[in-house]
């Protein structure tokens, strides 16, 4: 069998599972370090009339005290049976967020070649100034009512300049 060490088919052969476990002979030892987590790979497989297929991967995860009290405490309250339900449901998200981030990506990417070059280079500007105005504390805080008196006057302000306007095409 394809990078199975002989003995690892030999234990799994004694086991007669349905669900064979053997170490894949390259990741054979190996623990892989991704920030404060360390995975060790093993790969279950099931043996269907003579050929293999994947089932399932089994990762051992090393987690902080208090991201291994949140799964429990999860799993203790009812909502998930099991760590590795709340795990999947996590990396779920991940998954969502990851593809929305993406999609978000790729509908920026699409806005900018409607831009002209002067148009992208005057909104870099205006970005600049806005900082430095920010840094520089050239700002004035609202409160929930002076941001509606604010935005009011921008509205009269937007409709004054749309009847000029259309005072002018007529």
């Amino acid at each position: 069998m394809g990078g199975w060490p002989a003995n690892a088919m030999n234990r799994a052969a004694k086991t007669k599972r349905d669900w064979p476990v053997a170490m894949m002979s390259s990741e054979v030892g190996q623990t892989h370090a991704d920030h404060s987590q360390l995975l060790t790979v093993y790969c279950h497989r099931t043996i269907v009339k003579g050929e293999t297929r994947m089932a399932i991967e089994q990762m051992n995860i090393s987690l902080p005290p208090k991201m291994a009290r949140f799964i429990r405490g999860k799993v203790k309250a009812g909502e998930y049976t099991n760590a590795s339900e709340v795990v999947r449901d996590a990396v779920r998200h991940m998954q969502e967020v990851e593809a929305a981030r993406k999609e978000r990506r790729a509908r920026i990417n699409d806005t900018r070649p409607s831009l002209s070059g002067g148009e992208r280079t005057g909104i870099r500007e205006n970005v600049r100034q806005g900082i430095h105005e920010l840094e520089n504390g050239d700002y004035e805080e609202f409160d929930e009512l002076g941001l509606r008196q604010f935005f009011a006057e921008v509205n009269e302000r937007g409709k004054k300049r749309l009847a000029a306007k259309a005072k002018r095409s007529s």
